[in-house]
């Protein structure tokens, strides 16, 4: 991806086989979005028709997140936001922990985790 970016104005954020192309021309990114994949192509890469959008778009959703680049917004299925806040939760639970000087590991029973998702509902 290196030598794209060097050789055009584009921003490419990629991860693994996930590519986003950004610009604020619609008809450059358009174009270079073209060659990009040509580009791709002719060095073996195969892409999936079906997954890709190549049309600019102001909202598009990349590695499960929906971004609308507009009003500079993020969005994600509400198990993804309840699996962040548990995650936030046992980190601070965690932290709380440190700093009363336990020096332990923090298992959260099992038996407890309804009554988190509960709570995560209500959030």
């Amino acid at each position: 991806m290196q030598p794209i970016r060097v050789k055009t104005e584009i921003k490419i954020i990629n991860y693994v086989d996930d590519i986003l192309l950004l610009h604020q021309n619609k008809e450059y990114l358009k174009n270079m979005t073209q060659k990009v994949i040509e580009t791709l192509i002719y060095f073996g890469f195969t892409m999936n028709t079906e997954k890709s959008e190549t049309e600019p778009n102001q909202t598009v959703i990349f590695l499960g997140w929906e971004r609308n680049l507009a009003n500079t917004t993020v969005k994600t299925k509400q198990k993804k936001q309840a699996s962040l806040f548990l995650t936030i939760m046992n980190n601070q639970d965690a932290q709380s922990a440190r700093l009363r000087g336990w020096t332990t590991t923090m298992i959260l029973n099992k038996t407890a985790i309804p009554d988190r998702n509960q709570w995560i509902v209500k959030f």
